[in-house]
């Protein structure tokens, strides 16, 4: 049949996987319109009410005439039916209707060959520092440690004798002060990837002073 109308109701009835079976609820029924000239796919949602009846109305005066572009003329219709019991989809063929289509106020954009929206990241805001006294305060106390270290070794007297003097004793200190002096600088405020890249480059140097450090130290007490 083809009719020539400006809103289509259509309603599919009572559907069974078998003859005699009973009534079930399809997970998806669509109905589909296909241009007839232009082979352009519309595609709705059939719903079921109460009593599994699977009906859409379409008025395209209003919002269904944006899914058809404003283009009205010759279109099939078919019923597809789809459930995880079927082995297939059905489609059934409907009607064909020539459809009255309204231009639509806002005509229908390619979303294709337009430019996607720009898309700003806008990052977390630094956290507001404590007072230069508090910094200052906990500063001093974060050394004091070490400043009772040196007091007491002064007071105990320490055994620096086994201390060598060699590039490896020299490397290893110095690998130990320039990771320290790399720590303060990080916590005055150099960024972590900076401090990660001179600490990659010191530790290695120092691992290696270190292993020779102590292989010595050991050498030289077995000879004793």
């Amino acid at each position: 049949k083809q009719w020539y109308q400006r809103r289509v109701a259509i309603t599919a009835g009572d559907f069974s996987l078998a003859d005699g079976a009973e009534e079930v609820t399809l997970h998806q029924v669509f109905v589909r319109f296909t241009n007839t000239k232009t082979k352009q796919n519309v595609f709705f949602i059939a719903q079921a009410d109460l009593k599994k009846k699977y009906t859409i109305d379409l008025n395209f005066r209003s919002a269904a005439a944006k899914s058809f572009g404003s283009v009205g003329g010759q279109y099939s219709v078919d019923l597809i039916v789809g459930d995880a019991t079927l082995p297939q989809a059905m489609v059934i063929d409907v009607a064909t209707l020539n459809l009255e289509i309204p231009d639509s106020k806002e005509p229908a954009a390619d979303l294709s060959k337009q430019a996607k929206p720009e898309i700003t990241h806008l990052f977390r805001q630094p956290e507001k520092r404590p007072p230069q006294a508090i910094s200052a305060v906990f500063t001093g106390l974060v050394l004091l440690p070490a400043l009772v270290l040196l007091i007491m070794w002064a007071k105990l007297g320490a055994n620096i004798s086994n201390i060598q003097i060699s590039l490896s004793s020299i490397g290893f200190h110095g690998g130990l002060l320039a990771i320290i002096a790399i720590y303060v600088n990080f916590f005055l405020g150099v960024n972590m990837f900076t401090t990660v890249k001179c600490l990659a480059g010191v530790a290695v140097v120092t691992f290696l002073c270190g292993q020779r450090l102590l292989s010595s130290i050991a050498a030289a007490k077995k000879a004793k």
